[in-house]
């Protein structure tokens, strides 16, 4: 078992802080002075971060990973520590060196908004950080984190306001006024990460450790704020927000984050959130899954998608097995607007309804083919169809093939997002947070 060991000094007090790291049994113990601070264990390591004081002074401890091998390090204020067990080297490891690089950002970008630095348990990497606070009377968030469909750090930005009046105009003035004042090459990137709501605005910036430092961050975080307030008044800080609150002025508020979205909530209205999630979850369980109108909409609609599906083969040929997952998006879309609920039921029906619109643009590719060599069109031209796709079957056998693995990684993505989300609406994170700057 790996183990680091940091000797150092604070305000005329030595400290030794010791690591025990498992590689395979994913133990990580972390010691203070021979007390620990720290014990977990995970089924799988990708790397941690603690965050723990010694002598009132902020301390980060790291766990980093690239899947292969581990680097550690350790963060006292804004100065690096290397471990006894790390002496010999005589350059940081670039892991190490971007983990340094991006909590002094962090710590730095901390300082010039005044906002609380809200550390995110659970999460590791860029995504941890949140700053939580008030900046010229605005209640913010900011948070780190990666984009989906990419490796890209984004920061994002989110802003309670007081509801906008004449809602969709003012709302739709404002977002293009954020726009317009952001200086990017990704402007579709910013264009669909930027929302303006009622009461909150939101927009996620692309950020890069080259190109953007603490300061340029910081004032595009102000001109953001600036924008805002042309719209909209700070959010009042003496109503209550709970959706049921029976007495929404004139008690002890409180500021809460559910889910990472900020609200002013009483203390019978945060006792009501586990409830009012409870009552949710029961009824979604009751619903009708409507499976009958799903399947029949699925249907019809991969019917529809066999079409365009037999063109597009007639010239690209086995290419299109490829395109599989757009009839699966497809169905599964008719399935919703038709009313079925999502479920693992649902989700296999829309693939074996997936698998059979293939089957039909098979078909449909082989009557036009059968057209094209016979020069005629009759009711022998379907049985003829029929006939070559059953005594040849590589053009329906690929497509099958090709359809199920493009498809199936769609279907866990789907329903592990699905998941996520009703976890997240059924047992969802309340955090009670006071920032130090909201006097």
């Amino acid at each position: 078992m790996p183990k680091r060991t940091w000797e150092i000094n604070i305000k005329g007090q030595s400290h030794i802080v010791r690591l025990d790291h498992g590689y395979s049994s994913g133990k990580c113990e972390i010691w203070l002075d021979d007390q620990l601070i720290v014990k977990e264990k995970k089924l799988y390591d990708y790397g941690s971060q603690h965050r723990f004081s010694i002598e009132g002074e902020s301390c980060e401890l790291g766990i980093i990973t690239n899947g292969i091998t581990f680097d550690y390090y350790l963060l006292v204020g804004k100065t690096p520590i290397s471990a006894k067990e790390d002496s010999h080297r005589r350059l940081l490891t670039s892991a190490i060196q971007n983990a340094y690089s991006e909590s002094l950002f962090w710590q730095k970008l901390t300082i010039l908004t005044g906002l609380d630095d809200n550390w995110k348990s659970g999460l590791n990497g860029f995504g941890r950080h949140r700053l939580i606070g008030y900046i010229r009377d605005y209640l913010v968030i900011i948070t780190g984190g990666k984009a989906q469909q990419a490796a890209t750090r984004i920061i994002s930005i989110l802003i309670r306001h007081a509801p906008i009046d004449n809602n969709d105009p003012a709302r739709a003035k404002l977002k293009a006024d954020l726009l317009a004042k952001q200086v990017t090459t990704q402007k579709q990137y910013l264009k669909k990460h930027t929302g303006v709501e009622t009461s909150f605005s939101v927009i996620t910036l692309p950020y890069s450790p080259q190109k953007d430092d603490a300061e340029a961050i910081f004032k595009k975080i102000n001109t953001i704020v600036h924008i805002v307030s042309k719209y909209a008044s700070p959010l009042p800080r003496n109503v209550c927000e709970g959706p049921t609150c029976k007495q929404r002025v004139g008690q002890d508020l409180h500021l809460t984050l559910i889910n990472n979205y900020l609200v002013y909530l009483c203390g019978d209205c945060i006792k009501e959130i586990p409830l009012e999630a409870k009552r949710r979850e029961e009824e979604h369980l009751k619903a009708s899954p409507d499976l009958l109108k799903g399947v029949s909409a699925g249907i019809i609609t991969a019917i529809l998608c066999g079409f365009p599906w037999a063109l597009v083969a007639f010239y690209l040929d086995r290419v299109t097995a490829f395109f599989s997952v757009l009839i699966f998006l497809a169905v599964m879309k008719a399935m919703t607007i038709a009313g079925a609920k999502l479920t693992k039921l649902s989700l296999l029906l829309d693939g074996l309804i997936t698998m059979a619109g293939i089957v039909w643009g098979v078909y449909l590719t082989i009557i036009l083919n059968t057209i094209k060599h016979t020069r005629a069109f009759t009711l022998e031209t379907f049985q003829l169809a029929w006939q070559t796709m059953g005594a040849d079957r590589g053009l329906l056998v690929f497509s099958l093939l090709i359809g199920f693995i493009v498809t199936v990684p769609f279907m866990w993505d789907i329903w592990s997002n699905h998941k996520l989300r009703l976890t997240r609406a059924y047992n969802p994170n309340v955090e009670i947070v006071e920032p130090t700057n909201s006097l």
